[in-house]
């Protein structure tokens, strides 16, 4: 008998990276005094405020999120508040990280707008989805028109995928990881190398 494995579980079996614990339901990403990526307990994002986006790129960030790991039996992207992490990361890298996203996600909002007449925010799934399966990694080949979109859409999803399975909502209900992997403490292998 075969165990057929969800492409979700694979790419969170992929992203492995460690998690430490907190009491709180959900986790938020935060910068601590040494400029370290460290998880805070939060409430809700009700108060969040990006830190690199604007509060619309921040919105269109959370829709296509959440289109690449969308709510099933488990929380989807926006309920991991993944584009809060993204924007987070985003706020640490450089100015040319920073401009790369924000031309792509432009790029993808201009692309819906021409489209649909209207932006990601307010169209509808099928529309969006629709502008992301065009500059999906499904097909083999893309024409040039479409070569910004297709970077970005690789980096976002690239983004989302380490930003949900480092939350709580991916590593422990989806994976059912335990809450906490004492990898900060984990100095390497203490076997010698043979070059020792």
């Amino acid at each position: 008998m075969g165990t057929k494995i969800s492409r979700r579980r694979i790419l969170g079996l992929a992203a492995g990276a460690a998690t430490t614990a907190l009491p709180a339901s959900q986790w938020l990403f935060a910068l601590d005094g040494r400029g370290q990526i460290v998880r805070a307990a939060a409430q809700d994002g009700a108060d969040w405020t990006p830190a690199t986006l604007t509060k619309a790129e921040a919105e269109a960030t959370a829709v296509l999120s959440d289109i690449v790991i969308p709510r099933t039996t488990t929380p989807g992207a926006r309920d991991a508040r993944c584009h809060e992490c993204i924007d987070l990361l985003l706020s640490i890298e450089s100015d040319e990280a920073q401009a790369r996203f924000k031309d792509g996600l432009a790029w993808v909002e201009s692309r819906c707008e021409a489209a649909h007449g209207k932006g990601i925010a307010t169209a509808t799934l099928d529309q969006v989805t629709e502008i992301l399966h065009s500059i999906s990694d499904e097909h083999d080949t893309h024409p040039d028109e479409l070569k910004l979109g297709v970077a970005f859409f690789k980096n976002l999803k690239d983004r989302t995928i380490f930003a949900y399975y480092t939350s709580r909502e991916g590593h422990v209900e989806e994976l059912g990881r335990a809450e906490h992997i004492g990898m900060e403490t984990f100095r390497g292998c203490p076997h010698r190398g043979i070059h020792d």
